[in-house]
């Protein structure tokens, strides 16, 4: 049994008829803006919520932390078995 390796072909070879309405360059500026929106909420809640902003930040991101490191040791298990 070999392998055979498929050379990367871009979207015009493999679908000359599909025309792609993202333009090069346009997704560039995505993660700025939503790193931007991200600081401007943070900021609207730090100022609104007080002490109890510091708390909800804690849960929130331990919530998030629980999530990914139950998801890599599931991950685990199974690349053991």
């Amino acid at each position: 049994m070999t392998a055979t390796a498929h050379s990367a072909k871009s979207l015009q070879e493999l679908a000359p008829n599909i025309v792609s309405k993202v333009r090069d360059g346009d997704l560039a500026k995505a993660p700025l803006a939503l790193f931007a929106i991200g600081a401007i909420l943070v900021g609207a809640a730090w100022a609104t919520g007080g002490k109890s902003f510091f708390a909800s930040y804690l849960v929130g991101y331990m919530g998030t932390l629980g999530i990914c490191l139950g998801a890599l040791f599931f991950t685990m298990v199974q690349h053991i078995t």
